[in-house]
């Protein structure tokens, strides 16, 4: 197939008028100009033109938390980042799995329907697992990991490892990379992030890291006080817990 369009843009300062676009067997074949493509056209070979359109690579959405789609439109009030922390926490507690599975099989149509071709989606759940793996998206899931409490190390690493196994034993040939996203250094004992080390030393995934977010997450780690301290921790169950080293 040869798709052509008004403009065609293939990078910085790559922008080409009357251009496009030769594909076969799924496979880019030839970028050029219209008229450049059009003699390497096989008989019975589809040509298109599009107007008042450009052709672009494909959209990688790298950060996306598809669980949480059910809550568009919400917006906790805040004043800082505690507490809209708090209140994204309240939120998600609220929602009902029938209403977070249906929202986050109409975010990944939307992404196809908007000329996404890759997406990074960030999961404590899997929600949002087989719409995108029915997508036809190029996929990274990273499987999220969190806890606070030293004891529980050893637990939440056994789980995450647990679905890490379960994804690539369901899907073995999907398009998918598997990740996991240590969800951020004031979210992690130190215990964990260590277990985590030696796990990730025998399963080479991926990792991804929310980190330097807020003036509340400085005064953690420079100081060792400020609004997570005394006011996230102890709301979430986590107060009188050790530190994080950061």
């Amino acid at each position: 197939m040869i798709l052509t369009a008004d403009w065609l843009w293939a990078g910085a300062g790559q922008a080409q008028a009357d251009a496009g676009v030769r594909i076969a067997g799924g496979i880019l074949q030839a970028v050029g100009r219209r008229r450049e493509l059009a003699p390497l056209a096989e008989p019975g070979e589809t040509v298109r033109h599009l107007d008042s359109a450009c052709i672009l690579p494909g959209l990688i959405n790298a950060h996306t938390h598809l669980e949480l789609s059910a809550l568009r439109g919400e917006r906790p009030v805040a004043h800082d980042f505690v507490d809209w922390l708090l209140g994204l926490v309240e939120l998600k507690r609220r929602m009902e799995p029938a209403e977070a599975k249906a929202a986050a099989a109409a975010a990944v149509a939307q992404l196809v329907a908007t000329g996404t071709t890759g997406v990074g989606d960030i999961a404590s759940v899997a929600v949002a697992q087989p719409p995108l793996l029915a997508s036809g998206l190029r996929v990274r899931i990273d499987v999220e990991l969190l806890a606070l409490d030293p004891a529980r190390a050893d637990l939440a690493l056994g789980r995450l490892a647990d679905r890490v196994q379960a994804i690539t034993a369901a899907h073995p040939v999907a398009p998918l990379t598997l990740g996991v996203s240590a969800h951020a250094p004031y979210t992690l004992s130190d215990r964990l992030w260590d277990r985590l080390a030696a796990w990730r030393r025998g399963h080479p995934v991926g990792l991804t890291v929310h980190v330097a977010e807020s003036d509340a997450e400085i005064a953690l780690f420079a100081h060792g006080n400020g609004p997570l301290v005394e006011r996230f921790f102890p709301a979430v169950g986590w107060g009188g817990l050790p530190l994080p080293a950061g």
